[in-house]
């Protein structure tokens, strides 16, 4: 059964978990065993964000385990920090990926990533009843997306042209793609045939939430837009490309500068 499957795999994990720091009964683990395993899977080489994967993996198990053998749980350490790099594409980059693309039906889905900020999971979910609102102009974005909670995005005016071309294509919904997996592939395709093989599906994300810092949203619009539960989230995006900054330091203008009398 399901339930005997997750089982299994706790299990398998939790075993990995403590062979790790030897035969210890699993009440005897203290934060430093914790402290330790991160210490040592980083100077074995690994990145900061794969530590931090594995961390999150044993602490699963760990507090399964906790839970199965009615156990108080352990207070478990921070994660490392990490870094975050919010990689996103300029609108040459955009337009150059889009041309790299074959398929008239996939540049229509990643312009409407990049004009929505939608992930592609919540793109391919999407159904005609979603976008169907007229008198609200608003897109519906289901309870079954990432954040398990109803929301809805207006439907912008590059929005409404993408969906109108997708109407006349008259699939059941808005685009025919069903797999992340291969829509991620196609992505990476394109993007290494325009020269951009570094960037991943969802980039568009972060491109969508990247330009509309630069056109000067404020972060609360931003937030709203993004769908973000946290203005922590959003933040990121004010870090914004040295290019923008420059053009935006040049904006400033006092006027003809005087020049200073000398002294004599």
């Amino acid at each position: 059964t399901k339930e005997a499957s997750t089982h299994n795999l706790y299990t398998v994990a939790l075993n990995k978990a403590v062979d790790a720091w030897g035969d210890i009964p699993l009440k005897h683990i203290t934060v430093r065993h914790i402290d330790n395993l991160m210490a040592d899977m980083a100077r074995s080489g690994l990145s900061i964000a794969t530590v931090n994967k594995n961390y999150r993996h044993v602490k699963a198990a760990l507090t399964k385990g906790y839970e199965w053998y009615d156990l108080k749980p352990l207070r478990f350490p921070k994660q490392l920090p990490e870094t975050k790099q919010v990689r996103y594409l300029t609108k040459n980059q955009l337009h150059t990926l889009i041309k790299a693309i074959d398929d008239p039906e996939f540049a229509d889905f990643c312009w409407f990533a990049a004009y929505t900020g939608l992930r592609s999971g919540e793109i391919l979910r999407l159904q005609w009843s979603d976008i169907d609102n007229p008198e609200t102009g608003l897109m519906r974005i289901s309870v079954r997306q990432k954040n398990k909670t109803e929301s809805y995005l207006p439907i912008n005016a590059n929005t409404k042209a993408i969906l109108k071309q997708c109407r006349q294509r008259g699939w059941k919904k808005p685009f025919r793609f069903t797999s992340r997996t291969s829509v991620s592939q196609m992505f990476k395709k394109a993007a290494r045939k325009a020269g951009l093989g570094w960037y991943r599906f969802h980039d568009l994300r972060h491109t969508y939430g990247s330009h509309l810092a630069m056109a000067g949203e404020n972060e609360a619009a931003i937030q709203k837009l993004m769908r973000h539960k946290s203005i922590v989230s959003t933040l990121i995006y004010t870090n914004l490309s040295n290019e923008y900054l420059k053009e935006a330091s040049e904006k400033v203008n006092y006027g003809p500068r005087e020049v200073g009398k000398n002294k004599t």
